[in-house]
């Protein structure tokens, strides 16, 4: 991989897209798969990685990306800085203009560099439309999260008028191509209008520049959000909606093609094939292990890690919990990140889950974990990676969870794709242990469980099935190469 070296005169004469994602691993992660899938039809990447949030070692996880050229926008963030956390980094997202200005002038108007034919970015970079038109370049989205989000948010101007916006208690049931939610299900960043008013206002921002894109690719697959799919192709962005008429291609779901082959090993490096939690997996017997993982910086409070630990041991399945620090020990005050998880979990944990459990602090290979065959349940914070990964695995879920759209996600997997379980709060605002062990019990043993199992598989079948070539989600890609390169190709 190339960082900031000029294109040569072969990469000038190929077709060449801009890729910007949002500065977050949630967002960037499906951004490299989208550019290794990109690199295979021939086209030349730039990667914008702005505040260098993507490692050196996330580009050469990803097989196909040694070509792309990668640019620094944006200076480092340096570990401790405020930048790093998700209101800092929304602000931080939007200083960043003249930066991605100067770029795409120097693309379009250096001698021998490849004019851009796309600029491809994150939702949340709805400032980029202006950059884009300025130079004439088509701007498309590459969303991320399912498209229930895509089709709410797409809705929001028209909630604002309505005069149903801030959230109040009304369930929201009648929102083109979206189940019925409560209130409480709608993304955190429409229910922080009071605590986060900053965060609020970002989001209607982006809301409001949907309709400017010239087309949007959606990282799911048309079997799995049919109905979502059709509604916002037909309802929202079709000839006759208020947005008018745009491409909405679903183009995934973004993951390894090894990930989709029957009883393939996914390894990241040959360092991680020797983890001690992979070679405990190793031992398992297959389907027995439930992982637990929340993602890569969300945390739960100190008092739901004991009932959650707890309820891992009542439950006696065999587990593997990826395990971070604490939000908070009293529901306020930060705990000290540096602490071993043996130090915030319950007294002599390590020793009454010998032979049951394994802990794994901060960070696991993800994709190797759920593609082990000892894996037979995944309790996750369903954020949408994390879902996509599961399901192309056929790995049921039990739905937790804790900000963003992940509530709309919770009632997608358990009502809809069918996949998931999910807990019970109770009325102090914490899962118990006792409902904890019941629910991880029920997918295990139960007949409930086995039917979330089967329909799981299913899904499994048809997301490799989309990425297969011919499929939908193959078939779309070429149709978005084909369209943003047609006008090149008819001047020449």
């Amino acid at each position: 991989m190339t960082i900031g070296a000029e294109p040569s005169v072969e990469m000038a004469s190929q077709p060449h897209v801009v890729v910007m994602p949002f500065p977050s691993k949630g967002h960037s992660t499906p951004f490299l798969h989208f550019a290794a899938k990109l690199t295979a039809l021939g086209v030349t990447i730039t990667f914008v990685n702005s505040y260098e949030h993507v490692q050196p070692q996330d580009f050469q996880s990803i097989g196909g990306l040694e070509q792309m050229k990668v640019v620094k926008i944006g200076g480092p963030v340096l570990p401790g800085d405020d930048i790093a956390k998700p209101l800092p980094m929304m602000a931080a997202s939007e200083r960043i203009t003249q930066d991605l200005e100067d770029l795409l002038e120097k693309l379009v108007y250096t001698p021998g560099l490849p004019r851009p034919a796309a600029l491809i970015c994150d939702v949340f970079f709805g400032w980029t439309q202006d950059v884009a038109d300025k130079f004439k370049i088509p701007k498309y989205l590459l969303f991320t999260s399912p498209s229930s989000l895509l089709a709410l948010m797409s809705y929001v101007p028209t909630l604002l008028k309505l005069g149903r916006l801030p959230v109040g208690f009304e369930p929201f049931s009648d929102i083109p191509g979206v189940a019925s939610l409560k209130a409480a299900e709608m993304p955190s960043m429409m229910l922080d209008h009071k605590s986060i008013p900053e965060a609020y206002a970002f989001f209607l921002r982006h809301c409001d520049r949907l309709p400017d894109a010239r087309g949007v690719l959606v990282n799911t697959f048309e079997d799995l959000e049919h109905r979502t799919l059709e509604c916002i192709r037909e309802r929202i962005y079709g000839e006759t909606s208020r947005l008018g008429k745009r491409s909405v291609l679903t183009i995934g779901p973004l993951l390894p093609a090894v990930y989709f082959e029957d009883n393939s090993k996914v390894s990241e490096s040959n360092q991680e094939d020797t983890a001690e939690y992979l070679k405990w997996l190793d031992l398992q017997p297959e389907h027995s292990v439930l992982v637990i993982s929340f993602g890569s910086f969300s945390s739960l409070r100190a008092n739901q890690v004991t009932a959650l630990a707890n309820g891992l041991l009542e439950s006696g399945q065999t587990f593997l919990y990826v395990c971070r620090p604490p939000a908070a020990v009293d529901g306020s005050k930060p705990i000290d990140s540096t602490l071993k998880p043996l130090q915030y979990l319950p007294e002599d944990y390590e020793e009454r889950i010998k032979g049951q459990g394994v802990i794994v602090p901060g960070w696991i290979h993800q994709l190797g974990v759920l593609s082990h065959p000892a894996v037979g349940g995944f309790l996750t914070h369903c954020g949408w990676n994390s879902i996509l990964e599961s399901l192309c695995r056929g790995v049921p879920l039990l739905a937790w969870p804790l900000h963003g759209e992940q509530r709309m996600n919770k009632r997608f997997v358990v009502d809809e794709a069918k996949v998931a379980l999910e807990f019970t709060m109770g009325p102090n605002g914490i899962v118990e242990a006792e409902e904890i062990a019941k629910v991880v019990k029920e997918l295990f043993v139960s007949e409930k469980g086995n039917m979330v199992r089967v329909q799981a598989h299913q899904w499994k079948t048809l997301s490799a099935k989309a990425v297969a070539p011919g499929g939908s989600s193959a078939s779309n890609l070429q149709r978005f190469v084909d369209e943003i390169f047609a006008p090149l190709n008819s001047t020449h």
